[in-house]
């Protein structure tokens, strides 16, 4: 999802930015001008974490009868990805695969299983790093909820060094790595 907030720093023209950091609008150093989350999130924020998988599960139920009822056929099934989890642990070596390996894996946004490969990420392309840890468990800042994660590890010291499109954040997060996406160094 992608957050635009509006916001104004004194004196310069209002900007709008895609960056989590303008969900927040108290670290802000301008005046907010729009500071409403999205309906979506509005919505999600209100109905509870069960409540939002029943009604996820009646949805399913009811495309499934709709598909049936008018003989319509379901997607076919997503291929499983060219290379395999690798279970790393804190201190293991690994090396960043190929663009071509890599690109692989992406979706049409540049995605894979809801984790984007950031353009700072492609000067690590083909280099050696150490598994600084697996993540397990992370917070979620657009809904501010704990949220689980298979398959996604820090390296060691590749921090994000902010982007254009988020006006030269200076946040420094780690970036979050594909398992898919390394390879085990021997």
């Amino acid at each position: 999802m992608n957050f635009n907030y509006q916001y104004q720093i004194r004196g310069k023209k209002p900007s709008t930015i895609g960056c989590q950091i303008c969900q927040l609008p108290m670290l802000s150093t301008g005046e907010v001008i729009n500071n409403r989350l999205p309906l979506k999130i509005r919505i999600k924020l209100l109905i509870s974490h069960q409540k939002r998988q029943r009604l996820k599960q009646r949805y399913k139920k009811t495309a499934r009868a709709f598909r049936k009822i008018f003989r319509i056929q379901e997607k076919p099934s997503i291929p499983p990805p060219p290379f395999p989890i690798l279970n790393l642990k804190a201190g293991e070596k690994v090396r960043v695969r190929s663009w071509d390996e890599i690109a692989l894996t992406l979706d049409k946004r540049g995605d894979f299983k809801g984790c984007g490969f950031m353009l700072g990420m492609k000067k690590y392309i083909g280099t050696e790093q150490t598994v600084f840890k697996p993540v397990k468990i992370f917070v979620d800042e657009r809904d501010l909820r704990l949220k689980e994660a298979k398959g996604l590890v820090l390296l060691e010291g590749l921090i994000c060094e902010g982007d254009e499109r988020y006006e030269h954040c200076d946040r420094a997060c780690f970036y979050f790595w594909r398992e898919e996406w390394l390879e085990r160094v021997s």
